[in-house]
């Protein structure tokens, strides 16, 4: 398993909060899977809201 920078999770995040792309072109435009991706949103939307 490939561990991915902070930096590079943040300028993921950031890109997502500001609507740049999809999910998909995130993943593109970063060069990590989709899967990163999904499973990186799913974690900041579960520790953001406390679920």
């Amino acid at each position: 398993m490939v561990s991915y920078s902070i930096d590079l999770r943040k300028k993921i995040l950031s890109a997502w909060q500001n609507k740049e792309d999809t999910q998909r072109g995130l993943g593109k435009r970063f060069k990590v899977s989709l899967l990163f991706v999904r499973d990186f949103l799913r974690r900041y939307k579960r520790c953001k809201y406390g679920q």
